[in-house]
């Protein structure tokens, strides 16, 4: 979906479907946390499944 592969430690969010977890993605609250994730992390986001 987005980031960079060159990351440390991992994480894993599981979601009831994918279009669940695609509107958390999309979600206007989410969007707007991006700018502030993106200042303290280098991350990747995939859809497993």
């Amino acid at each position: 979906m987005s980031g960079s592969d060159s990351f440390k430690f991992g994480a894993i969010i599981k979601f009831e479907s994918k279009e669940i977890a695609l509107q958390w993605y999309h979600s206007e609250e989410y969007q707007s946390l991006i700018p502030l994730r993106e200042k303290g992390m280098n991350s990747r986001f995939s859809i497993i499944g």
